[in-house]
């Protein structure tokens, strides 16, 4: 790759499972529609394929615990995304960032790439819906509008983030996304249950917590009629087919907790030696004030 993989991306696909044998035709309905838009071709229960493309339905239960040993047994389908992945997280925001932005900002000079600060004002469009450009207004001159600059071009590409479906009102586009609020927990696994090339892989049902009556009753003793606990005493439903999943860390992943107690144990020196550095000026300053006070007493003594 041109970027020498500086983002760690790995291409182990997304898996999708189930316990119920009728999500079979949903799984089958949507790798269609993938399949018609590029995602390859769709096969059934091929156990040994190494494509990098396509899309692989298991129906077969004796097929999906020889290919996912890890999984719940009572798996009757799968669905697995050749063309799909993930990457480093902490090497893309923490670690990498720097040599990732730098890559970017070569392959932009390199396309003769014109960078400019301000914020898009509007998005100018055409009477039948097409982009033609936008006007950038200059944060510093927005006074009467004096930095407003018209940039006229046929596409624009949005990298706003989750202000994707805000953004869109400046084009009157109502863009079909949504944000979730994730939890993430990280298990250690040092019997390599999860062995590193397993996919991303996804739960497709609803999720029933088993809880003993003990949790139950804890549980209603700490809700106080809040909903939001309340609905963990009940299936969890899953929308869609994405639910719970999981995936494999890298050894840099893993190794995370480690920088990050290093960034700690650094930050708390640096504050430490920053004290020390402000007591000690401090301590100078007392003494310059009285020395210099004890200087003024005795020329005026002699004065006199």
């Amino acid at each position: 790759m041109e970027s020498n993989n500086s983002f760690e991306m790995v291409q182990n696909g997304y898996a999708f499972f189930s316990a119920k044998k009728d999500q079979l035709e949903k799984y089958m309905s949507l790798a269609k529609l993938a399949s018609q838009n590029g995602s390859g071709e769709v096969r059934i229960n091929e156990e040994f394929n190494s494509s990098k493309s396509g899309i692989d339905i298991f129906s077969d239960n004796s097929i999906i615990k020889r290919l996912y040993p890890s999984v719940n047994p009572q798996v009757e389908v799968a669905m697995r995304v050749r063309r799909a992945g993930y990457l480093n997280v902490p090497k893309l925001g923490t670690f990498s960032l720097l040599k990732a932005g730098n890559y970017l900002f070569e392959q932009c000079l390199k396309n003769n790439v014109e960078f400019m600060r301000g914020s898009i004002d509007e998005v100018l469009m055409t009477s039948n819906k097409q982009i033609e450009g936008v006007k950038v207004m200059d944060p510093l001159q927005e006074i009467e509008h004096r930095g407003t600059h018209t940039i006229h071009a046929p596409a624009l590409v949005l990298a706003v983030g989750p202000y994707l479906k805000q953004f869109g009102q400046k084009m009157d586009v109502d863009f079909a996304v949504m944000n979730e609020q994730h939890s993430r927990v990280e298990v250690k696994d040092p019997k390599n249950v999860i062995p590193p090339e397993l996919p991303f892989m996804i739960w497709s049902d609803n999720v029933n917590l088993p809880w003993s009556d003990q949790d139950k009753k804890n549980l209603q003793s700490l809700s106080h009629d809040d909903p939001r606990i309340r609905a963990f005493m009940n299936p969890i439903a899953v929308p869609g087919l994405a639910g719970p999943h999981l995936r494999p860390l890298s050894d840099d992943e893993c190794n995370g907790e480690r920088y990050d107690y290093l960034f700690y144990k650094i930050g708390h020196f640096m504050a430490f030696g920053l004290m020390i550095i402000l007591t000690c000026l401090t301590f100078l300053f007392t003494r310059l004030t009285i020395h210099h006070f004890m200087m003024q007493s005795l020329c005026a003594g002699l004065r006199e």
